[in-house]
């Protein structure tokens, strides 16, 4: 998709915010069907290993910024920030409501949102995060259709 039309879609998203629960209704619905996981995740999950496909194919989709939510020793997740809202395998929330599922949930102490770009090295080098492959391309073509087509 064209940088022009994935950055006119964030940017109608931000004039249109009832458009998030819809939107996030619609994502939901996708992540958890057995199509996605039987053609993208049949080991893992959106949360644990298909986090940074999940976020990329997202950017590619709605624009926005890939950020991190690291701790003080781990990259532990990679999602997308559009606008106030941060996305990713649980849907859209709020930065401090993806934090505090990372720390009543997973576990994690002090955990914070990191531009993604200041840890894709120590993301690439430590391996723990899968980066995309060639699933990429049909997860994009799948979310167009969810996310703009409808």
């Amino acid at each position: 998709m064209k940088s022009h039309v994935r950055h006119a879609v964030s940017e109608e998203l931000a004039l249109r915010r009832a458009d998030t629960r819809d939107l996030d209704r619609r994502l939901r619905a996708f992540l958890r069907s057995d199509e996605a996981y039987r053609k993208y995740l049949p080991t893992e999950t959106w949360l644990t290993g298909g986090c940074w496909l999940l976020a990329e194919a997202l950017w590619h989709v709605l624009g926005g910024d890939l950020v991190a939510v690291v701790s003080d020793l781990n990259v532990e997740h990679v999602a997308l920030r559009l606008g106030d809202r941060i996305v990713d395998g649980d849907g859209f929330s709020r930065p401090e409501t993806l934090l505090r599922r990372w720390r009543v949930r997973e576990g994690v102490p002090r955990p914070r949102i990191v531009d993604f770009e200041a840890v894709r090295a120590e993301v690439l080098r430590r391996g723990e995060i899968p980066p995309p492959d060639t699933r990429l391309s049909g997860l994009v073509r799948d979310l167009w259709q969810v996310l703009v087509v409808r």
